[in-house]
């Protein structure tokens, strides 16, 4: 195998276009009948007469010289094209025309090799293209014929077609797009129960309320759920009643408020925090604590664990009035 040598380029192209001319023309003879060419082109290959031999001049020979001929066509096959992904769909049409001085018998079987390196590997076979799924009449269009050439500049010419099918670039994807389809529903699914997912719903459905915008919930509600495989849940049509502005008092109204709130404690163990004369006042804390210190009660009731507790401290006529 290792002194096998492939095919040169240049020999290649001037086969490839050699056979474009034999196929332009109008066959040679008239009992040569060639099949009717359908689909597009997908894949063509040029191969050496001493690869192609008729099977009935390999009787008798020894398995390695078999498999040593197989991978000698593999070789030379791989070197003019890639291997495929997935297999054409439908029934792809195979031609295999052979150009030689001397004319083979009708069955000699000499592209069989050939045409198995098309199919899609196996265990037994794994050197081979993917390119159609297997060469049984139910599976592809198979044609061989014979045309002449002159002796010395003979050569073998298989051409891929699409077939009946006529496919196009988007056809041709199929299977590929159906694979990416069901790694999409995988992770898809995989998302939706992940952590992070919940943690990004509960954000927007907060964004949400933040904002006030119901419509806006509507639509995150359908978009999550709908697109994601989750039941779609209308969202409660409660409308965010806008918040009323705060209302603002002056010094002095603010300082007659907390001397009232505080002027219900007697002793020391019912003084009361800054959080407590807050929510009594319905002031917030900051100006609550403001006051304390304008009316000097800042540090009437001293310290308990921490917390500063305050006391009432006698009014002044402002106050009482």
């Amino acid at each position: 195998m290792s002194k096998f040598q492939i095919t040169p380029i240049e020999t290649i192209e001037v086969w490839l276009s050699s056979a474009g001319d034999v196929l332009r023309c109008k066959p040679k003879f008239d009992h040569i009948v060639r099949p009717r060419f359908i689909g597009n082109v997908v894949a063509s290959f040029v191969l050496p007469l001493d690869l192609c031999k008729p099977q009935n001049t390999k009787r008798g020979a020894p398995g390695w010289l078999a498999k040593a001929t197989r991978l000698k066509i593999a070789k030379s096959m791989f070197a003019q094209c890639s291997p495929r992904k997935n297999p054409l769909p439908g029934r792809p049409q195979v031609l295999c025309l052979r150009l030689s001085s001397s004319e083979p018998d009708k069955y000699a079987d000499w592209c069989k090799t050939a045409i198995d390196t098309l199919c899609a590997p196996n265990k037994r076979c794994k050197e081979r293209l993917n390119i159609i799924h297997d060469d049984a009449p139910r599976f592809a269009d198979v044609h061989c014929w014979w045309e002449p050439a002159k002796r010395g500049e003979g050569f073998v010419y298989i051409e891929v077609r699409t077939g009946e099918n006529k496919l196009s670039i988007e056809q041709d994807n199929t299977n590929e797009i159906q694979h990416a389809a069901k790694r999409y529903k995988e992770a898809r699914a995989k998302l939706i129960t992940s952590d992070s997912w919940r943690e990004f719903l509960d954000a927007a459905d907060q964004f949400n309320d933040v904002l006030g915008i119901d419509a806006l919930k509507v639509d995150c509600s359908r978009v999550d759920n709908a697109s994601f495989g989750l039941p779609v849940t209308e969202p409660d049509a409660t409308v965010v009643a806008p918040t009323e502005p705060e209302q603002k008092y002056d010094d002095a109204t603010v300082d007659g408020i907390v001397r009232r709130a505080l002027s219900g404690i007697e002793t020391v163990e019912s003084a009361l925090t800054i959080i407590k004369l807050s929510n009594d006042c319905g002031l917030d804390s900051k100006t609550v604590g403001k006051s304390l210190k304008r009316i000097g009660a800042q540090n009437n009731g001293g310290v308990k664990r921490g917390v500063r507790y305050y006391l009432p401290v006698a009014a002044t006529e402002q106050d009482e009035a």
